[in-house]
């Protein structure tokens, strides 16, 4: 044992040296240093720098700053990528120890109408529902009084099924049912509307047009039910991506080689 020891002091060697390091598209000169418990050279540990960031503004002010801090004046082998539910920025494609996740955070309106979206619902949920959405419906005082006759319907027996009118009133379903007393009655209710919805937190001012369809059902045991459709929804959808890259790409337009993908 004291024989080897003396051996590995006997023996000379630098403890630290520089290698190459191979990235993905070039290379660099690394130091090393001697690790004597494993008898080997070991590349010197470099920190890595993650981030996570909610909003597409600060977003792009991390990329911007990163990039300036990095002396990348014009982005080169650096990727932004957008999607469904964010996206992500490297700083370095070619080693890659720069990274920032954008995780989007919808607006409360947007979220409540994805959740809803070309489902079937009951009468009660629909009316809570309206009153969610309330801050993006414009002609919400007409529209949720016209459907608050649901409530008597609800209770009542339907006749027959819904049927579709479109008339030189409007369009919409006219609904025959036997209250309580056993009186007939009918109402005509609404069959579209409109919300006027922000995508993303943090760009209230950006809004979008979804149309809503609304079809009324019979589910078999005399009771109404609706179809709350919003077919253009993931049109939409795509067309806010479209505009977030297009906003991200206008106020980082001076890093010309960046790299910015939309991935749906």
């Amino acid at each position: 044992m004291f024989k080897e020891l003396l051996q590995r002091f006997d023996t000379k060697r630098d403890t630290k040296t520089t290698v190459t390091e191979y990235g993905v598209y070039g290379e660099r000169q690394v130091e090393c240093v001697y690790n004597d418990a494993l008898q080997q050279y070991e590349k010197s540990s470099k920190l890595e720098r993650n981030i996570n960031v909610s909003s597409v503004n600060s977003f792009i002010d991390f990329i911007g700053e990163e990039l300036d801090r990095l002396g990348n004046k014009t982005g080169k082998k650096s990727t932004v990528t957008i999607n469904t539910k964010g996206g992500f920025f490297n700083a370095d494609d070619d080693f890659k120890n720069i990274k920032c996740c954008y995780e989007r955070a919808l607006t409360n309106l947007w979220q409540t109408l994805k959740n809803v979206a070309n489902r079937k619902m009951g009468h009660e949920e629909l009316l809570t529902t309206l009153q969610r959405l309330r801050p993006c419906i414009p002609n919400f005082e007409s529209l949720y009084r016209n459907l608050l006759d649901i409530r008597t319907i609800g209770r009542s027996e339907m006749i027959s099924n819904p049927v579709f009118i479109d008339g030189e009133a409007g369009a919409g379903y006219k609904i025959s049912y036997k209250l309580q007393n056993g009186a007939d009655d009918e109402s005509i209710l609404p069959s579209n509307f409109k919300c006027i919805v922000p995508f993303a937190k943090g760009r209230p001012d950006v809004v979008y047009e979804v149309p809503v369809e609304l079809m009324f059902l019979n589910n078999g045991n005399g009771r109404v039910e609706i179809l709350f459709q919003c077919s253009e929804l993931e049109r939409i959808e795509e067309k806010a991506l479209q505009d977030e890259v297009d906003y991200l790409q206008e106020n980082l337009e001076e890093f010309k080689d960046l790299l910015v993908l939309l991935n749906y």
